[in-house]
């Protein structure tokens, strides 16, 4: 191929050339490139740079953007938060629709997320548009097609069919009611955590090493807004749910030089895990010696613990201790939070109990904490917890941090002091956009309609409940509990009857009852409360014929 140059210096050297650079010919070569590149290359040549400039930030922006959605969609799957996306400006010529939240996924639909994000095949969303409401809308691990997970009595692609024989689950206090408030305000307390994040066995406690600060603080930060519980030079206990502190309670306050095991009671009926979770590891330490109302100290040196669960859990009375002696007792406050129980003072014990399950509906967590006034009692509490697990997950406890935080500033928005009245919370005549106002209106309606339908005949009976008043809500008000302590007439066994007819339920011999009492949980997802009270009519009216 031939080289394309000037006419008359296609066989001259470059020497050659810079020699004869006073010739006739180099002076109209210099004169037309100089043309050439003062007018047009360039301006070209800066433009060409500017755009390569451009486009490579986009390219950085663009990959920023897409680390940042991968790791939110991991960090989602990982902690099971509420899923957001950052949302690129839609207005921005770089948009990609791809990124768009609306876009997340459809049933059967593929590449769904970026196909250079790792985290796409972990998605894991509740969308209740795609399941309407009765579902868990999920992708899989290897096909990346989503589906439908149907919630219980209710099948089809996407969960729209109701199926009228099921067995509806109430043995288990499992609080699914509270999904449909965190699918609509868990912005909020949406949890990420970078792969290199909080990978030591130690926090930043400067009194427990496996202590989150932020957790600590939040949770008194949490009872001083709502006005439960009091927390001022106490020490705060995290623990993996109340059910490990309440066994890191009994091992603390047990005497280790005591020839016979340190007695463990509770007023009849009380929690049913009790007896199994104390005589579970058969320690030397404490048994398990049954009722408190019938349990009489041999003497004063008689070492027991008593335990005082209020509201209590299955009747959801407000109690106190009953033993007339000098031995520990152990406040087991789960359900001490305005939806469930007025709120009359701020509980003020030795040792009290407390869990996220029960005050946000995030049981699944695993997160519970115990306020100890005693250093030693709190330092031996601890002690069991590292022994037991080497500590608490330190990722759900920043997630359980997250998640208070956002209840905590709900309520500070409102002016952070008690009272708040019913009628602050939520805009118009729209859902309450605060926890405990969501969940009291919710535990209201459920109470209301199920006594509702039990005064239509004889055969069930719940408790009923006289007034308070509540100081977090400014008015008085009724317990409304997580459970309902449900009489069957003179049916032997109420927990077999209702197993007839599609109702799981714990039976009262559990909780050191009579059989015919079972517990009912009011805490399940709206649909699950409505079949409910729908057989309870039917077995009203056919019982009552």
């Amino acid at each position: 191929m031939r080289r394309l140059s000037p006419p008359g210096l296609q066989n001259k050297s470059r020497e050659e050339l810079m020699a004869s650079s006073n010739s006739r010919h180099w002076k109209q070569v210099t004169a037309v490139f100089k043309s050439i590149v003062g007018r047009r290359i360039i301006p070209v040549l800066i433009l060409l740079i500017c755009m390569i400039s451009i486009l490579h930030r986009m390219r950085d922006q663009v990959r920023m953007t897409t680390y940042q959605i991968c790791n939110a969609v991991l960090a989602a799957r990982i902690m099971n938060a509420t899923l957001v996306l950052p949302r690129l400006d839609t207005n921005s010529f770089w948009h990609d629709k791809r990124y768009d939240i609306q876009r997340t996924a459809t049933v059967g639909e593929t590449n769904a997320l970026p196909a250079n994000c790792p985290a796409s095949k972990l998605l894991d969303i509740t969308n209740k548009d795609q399941c309407t409401g009765h579902g868990v809308y999920e992708v899989d691990y290897e096909t990346a097609i989503g589906t439908c997970r149907c919630h219980a009595c209710f099948t089809g692609s996407d969960c729209s069919v109701s199926d009228d024989s099921c067995i509806i689950d109430l043995y288990q206090g499992d609080p699914t009611m509270y999904e449909n408030y965190w699918h609509e305000n868990g912005d909020s307390c949406t949890t990420t955590i970078f792969g290199w994040q909080r990978m030591s066995y130690y926090a930043n406690s400067m009194q427990f090493f496996f202590v989150q600060t932020e957790l600590d603080q939040i949770i008194r930060s949490l009872h001083a807004v709502i006005g439960n519980a009091v927390t001022k030079d106490r020490h705060i206990v995290i623990g993996v749910g109340s059910t490990q502190l309440y066994q890191a309670a009994l091992y603390a306050l047990s005497p280790s030089d005591r020839p016979v095991p340190t007695k463990v009671v509770a007023a009849a009926p009380f929690y049913s895990s009790y007896p199994m979770i104390t005589d579970f590891l058969q320690s030397s330490l404490y048994r398990w010696a049954g009722d408190a109302a019938a349990f009489k100290p041999s003497s004063d040196d008689d070492s027991y613990i008593e335990l005082v669960t209020s509201p209590n859990n299955p009747t959801g009375e407000i109690r106190e201790s009953v033993v007339k002696g000098t031995g520990a007792t152990v406040h087991d406050l789960a359900y001490y939070w305005p939806h469930h129980t007025p709120i009359t003072a701020p509980a003020d014990h030795d040792l009290m109990l407390f869990s996220v399950s029960k005050s946000t509906g995030h049981a699944g967590t695993r997160i519970g904490w115990a306020i100890v006034k005693d250093l030693d009692v709190a330092q031996k509490m601890a002690k069991f917890i590292v022994l037991n697990t080497i500590g608490v997950s330190k990722d759900a406890q920043i997630r359980a941090a997250q998640i208070l935080r956002a209840v905590t500033k709900q309520y500070r928005e409102l002016g952070g002091k008690i009272p708040y009245p019913s009628d602050n919370a939520g805009p118009g005549h729209g859902p309450p956009k605060q926890l405990f106002h969501f969940a009291s209106a919710e535990m209201s309606y459920r109470w209301q309609r199920l006594r509702s339908i039990l005064s239509m005949g004889t055969k069930f009976s719940v408790p009923e409940f006289d007034p308070a008043w509540c100081s977090f809500f400014g008015e008085s008000r009724r317990p409304t509990p997580a459970f309902a302590w449900l009489r069957c007439g003179e049916v032997e066994d109420c927990e077999l009857f209702l197993r007839q007819y599609g109702i799981l339920t714990r039976s009262g011999s559990y909780f050191g009852s009579q059989a015919n009492y079972v517990r009912l949980s009011l805490l399940d997802r709206r649909a699950t409360f409505e079949i409910l009270v729908d057989r309870l009519e039917k077995l009203q009216l056919m019982v009552d014929r």
